[in-house]
């Protein structure tokens, strides 16, 4: 066997009594190819004929029968140790390309068979055109401009894409929390077009809602109100629905 192939053997640890010896082995073969602290063959093989499979403890005390494995010269070893590097990382990246995969199609069917409630819908929609609307903006101003810098804008567009599918798949993971309130204080802000209000539960010792919105809004002293708000961010309204 190659030091390459050597390289592309599953690293396994194995319990000898007190002792524990590292490296690539070839559970064909039951043959364990010692590894230093660096990770680099020993040129040390260990034949291991009785141990526990999952656990990878042996119960003999002592270590097995060692053998001396013929490594590569010095020039063409670490050759043959970077190719089976390279071989471990693009088996990695492989499966971390593979768990990505299903981590978006999993989050693409949970997103199409997610049903927004009525308060939440509006936001949504908003983000979208928001979406939109700046990335037709910025090529609307690259073609008549003629700097194509005008295009990271799309970066922002991008930005309220992102937030609208954050929030229907946060809903989707139970993270945004849906309250019946009433609004108990409404402040609009004199100097900024900003509205604070106010809410609170009917429980005989109710819990307080405070939110800072933008623009003037309508909210009615004691009238009744579905609100939407992200239990990691309990200060931002995400929605509401007057009931």
């Amino acid at each position: 066997m190659t030091t390459k192939e050597i390289y592309l053997l599953p690293r396994r640890v194995f319990t000898f009594g007190t002792l524990t010896r590292e490296g690539r082995y070839d559970e064909e073969n039951k043959k364990l190819y010692l590894m230093d602290d660096r990770r680099e063959l020993t040129g040390t093989v260990l034949t291991i004929t009785d141990y526990a499979e999952d656990e990878g403890v042996a119960p003999q005390e002592d270590l097995p029968e060692e053998e001396a494995l013929s490594l590569e010269t010095p020039q063409e070893a670490p050759r043959e140790e970077n190719n089976g590097k390279l071989g471990l990382a693009m088996a990695d990246l492989s499966v971390w390309v593979k768990g990505l995969k299903k981590k978006i199609l999993a989050g693409f069917r949970t997103y199409r068979t997610t049903e927004l409630p009525a308060g939440l819908q509006k936001k949504v929609l908003m983000q979208y055109l928001m979406a939109l609307g700046v990335f037709l903006f910025c090529i609307f101003l690259t073609i008549t401009e003629k700097r194509i810098s005008y295009l990271t804008g799309i970066v922002i567009s991008l930005c309220f894409l992102y937030m609208a599918l954050e929030t229907k798949l946060q809903f989707a993971a139970g993270k945004i929390v849906e309250q019946v309130v009433s609004a108990v204080d409404v402040k609009p802000s004199k100097a900024r077009n900003r509205t604070k209000v106010v809410f609170a539960t009917s429980d005989d010792i109710p819990s307080y809602f405070t939110f800072v919105v933008p623009g003037k809004k309508d909210f009615i002293i004691n009238g009744v109100y579905i609100i939407y708000f992200n239990e990691d961010r309990p200060s931002v309204l995400l929605g509401h629905v007057a009931l």
